[in-house]
């Protein structure tokens, strides 16, 4: 007997089908890893190496506490310790899976069957961090370039871009809603209400003092710890470049998440940091270097916690997720 497209598949075959794909993409991510090992990471220092690797975990877990801290400020529902380190990293190898915000759509996924969250209320915690992580890089960028001096009109303009990202977004969520409400299509009627709702939960966020100052703050920290990592990965590889070199490679790193198009933003991020680099009168093939290696201690710790942990989120997933979605979004139970 043959299933109707678009009807939910049983948890055994969602998470048979994940796994499949989760290995498939870690094989690769090895593959590149040894090949790569011949002609870079033999030249490591180990010792830095594992700093790295200890930096990334770090970083994963700065980034879960600001999901956490954004989902109970604004919803009342607090994430556990275990997914405040490891969603983000699960988020990650999505990333890989699905190229185009494939972790923000995992995590409405799991953050709406483990805790309860609405699709909508799960989309107004991920886009306001994003928001604030981009504006704070965006601040970071054009008190560089001050001190930098020199004429970068370009990276001016993408700064303030950066800076005022959120009102990029509202508007966007508020034209995209709107549009989609005034179809004449039930499905898309109930996008656009989801989205209006979306913006009124980012809303909600963004002007929310406390909340702001919050999130900033361990952005902040996040950040420190982010060009931190760069600095370790060059030193394990035995690169010496000026402190300010390591910022704007850290910036770039940041700011390449807004072109994520290709699985993991493979080469996007590396090329980022190698112009920005360049751009400054840096070597762009040292920043690419520097940047493969961050990838490796990345793809390393991605691979290692996200595969498990993505076979025990599995079990958060079955019929129901997809018929609430479905119902929410496309209308049919």
């Amino acid at each position: 007997m043959g299933t109707s497209a678009g009807r939910c598949q049983p948890p055994i075959a969602v998470g048979s089908k994940t796994l499949i794909v989760g290995v498939t993409v870690s094989l690769t991510a090895y593959g590149v890893y040894w090949i790569l090992k011949q002609q870079l990471l033999e030249r490591a220092h180990w010792r830095m190496t594992v700093v790295a690797v200890i930096l990334c975990v770090l970083l994963f877990s700065l980034s879960g506490i600001k999901l956490g801290y954004t989902m109970r400020r604004v919803y009342g529902r607090s994430l556990s310790a275990f997914d405040v380190i490891t969603l983000p990293v699960v988020m990650n190898l999505w990333g890989y899976l699905l190229p185009i915000k494939g972790g923000m759509l995992y995590s409405l996924f799991y953050m709406h069957r483990r805790y309860g969250v609405a699709f909508h209320q799960g989309g107004a915690i991920s886009f306001f961090v994003y928001a604030v992580t981009l504006g704070l890089a965006g601040l970071m960028l054009l008190v560089s370039l001050h001190f930098e001096g020199g004429d970068h009109g370009v990276a001016v303009a993408i700064g303030l871009l950066l800076v005022f990202n959120y009102v990029l977004i509202m508007a966007a969520l508020w034209l995209i809603a709107r549009l989609a409400r005034s179809l004449p299509w039930e499905a898309l009627r109930r996008i656009g209400d989801n989205l209006a709702a979306l913006q009124g939960g980012l809303r909600a966020a963004l002007v929310d003092p406390v909340l702001v100052f919050g999130v900033m703050s361990v952005s902040a920290v996040h950040f420190v710890v982010y060009v931190a990592w760069y600095m370790v990965a060059s030193t394990a590889i035995g690169i010496d470049l000026p402190w300010r070199l390591y910022l704007l490679m850290a910036i770039a790193g940041q700011v390449s998440i807004v072109f994520r198009i290709l699985p993991g933003n493979l080469g996007v991020s590396e090329a980022s940091v190698g112009a920005a680099t360049l751009i400054f009168n840096g070597s762009f093939a040292q920043g690419v270097e520097i940047a493969v290696v961050v990838r490796l201690v990345n793809l390393l710790v991605t691979t290692i916690v996200g595969i498990p942990v993505l076979a025990k989120h599995m079990m958060q997933f079955d019929i129901r997720s997809c018929r609430a979605f479905r119902k929410q979004f496309g209308g049919g139970g």
